[in-house]
């Protein structure tokens, strides 16, 4: 017997020697690990576990309530938050479950907000906080359509897209994206027009989705599907604007000429013209070589005819590339005055 009570002195003597160890007054263990709380050890199957979190759509500038629940055992915990919009909390305190998350986010999007538990409570859960933008003017109008013209594309050829609206455009303004990674976000509707146009080249092949969001007076989100095909070599149309009947009658574009003739090879300077029936002085996209960039056509018997793009005057053009290159001349519906008719032609370049 005095050697039984010899061997459990020693065992608990070697106990109270060992680091990290030690006992509170209930004889349960306890944590004395350097950087960690100290207290007693709580047993993971006692801790809350963080079920799910989930949030109403939301209106920026405006609070938002994400709701967070557990596994049923509420008790109280530290969670750290994470908003999704740049901010956060690392230590929350959470009283009880179901609890309430309250936020104001201030700008529009989509917020992945994320909570992780820190304290007497563990788990990660997350949603995403869908934020609409606040609209500072009442809603005069709404967008009805977006059409792209023409239908379906070429690689490199210029294409008008149009939104069209009704009611009172005033104070509209319109996000415009083309489907291929370009955008154009906050465009003012000018002058209460009840439509608006966009010029815009493809570089690639393929389907692509247009959109359009309506957004301080007016409302609604229109889309379009264009295909974008590979170019053919030949002469092509490249879209129309009507003329209004309002003051001269513009220049209209009725071909593209390739002054020099075939074969194309790269390294090689190449001529060619703007055809058609001479008129006022108007806007147009010019394409070379799949470049485009919007310009100016004067009439032939200007002052300017001299050093401006007119009709039937020769243009040089370096080739650099071997492939398809496009050369057109389109109206630029966004001008004041658009050419009207437009052409392109496509050459084979080796």
């Amino acid at each position: 017997m005095s050697r039984l009570i010899l061997a459990l002195t020693a065992v608990a003597s070697l106990a109270a020697s060992l680091p990290g160890i030690a006992a509170d007054k209930s004889n349960h263990p306890s944590t004395t690990v350097p950087g960690a709380p100290t207290g007693p050890m709580v047993p993971r199957s006692t801790l809350s576990e963080l079920k799910t979190l989930s949030a109403p759509g939301a209106t920026a500038k405006f609070p938002v309530d994400l709701t967070l629940t557990d596994d049923g055992k509420n008790k109280n915990c530290v969670v750290a938050v994470d908003w999704g919009d740049g901010s956060g909390d690392p230590a929350m305190a959470i009283p009880s479950f179901p609890a309430k998350l309250t936020h104001t986010y201030l700008k529009s999007g989509l917020m992945p907000a994320k909570v992780t538990g820190v304290k007497t409570c563990t788990g990660m859960v997350q949603t995403t906080v869908k934020v609409m933008e606040v609209n500072s003017a009442p809603i005069t109008s709404s967008l009805t359509s977006v059409i792209v013209s023409p239908s379906p594309l070429m690689v490199g050829q210029s294409s008008t897209v149009t939104v069209k609206l009704s009611g009172n455009t005033a104070n509209c303004v319109v996000d415009w994206d083309y489907g291929d990674g370009t955008q154009l976000p906050g465009a003012h509707i000018n002058g209460g027009a009840l439509s608006d146009q966009r010029l815009k080249t493809y570089t690639s092949t393929g389907t692509y989705t247009v959109k359009a969001h309506g957004k301080q007076s007016c409302a609604g989100d229109v889309q379009t599907s264009v295909t974008v095909n590979a170019p053919a070599v030949g002469q092509q149309g490249s879209g129309n604007v009507p003329w209004n009947g309002n003051g001269p009658k513009p220049i209209t574009i009725q071909a593209i000429a390739m002054v020099t003739p075939p074969p194309y090879t790269v390294g090689q300077t190449v001529q060619w013209k703007i055809t058609g029936v001479d008129g006022a002085a108007c806007n147009f996209g010019l394409s070379q070589g799949n470049n485009t960039f919007s310009n100016q056509l004067a009439p032939a018997g200007s002052p300017q005819a001299a050093t401006a793009n007119v009709l039937d005057k020769v243009i040089n053009f370096p080739l650099t590339k071997a492939g398809l290159a496009i050369f057109g001349a389109q109206p630029d519906p966004t001008a004041a005055v658009a050419c009207l008719g437009g052409a392109q032609t496509t050459i084979l370049v080796q």
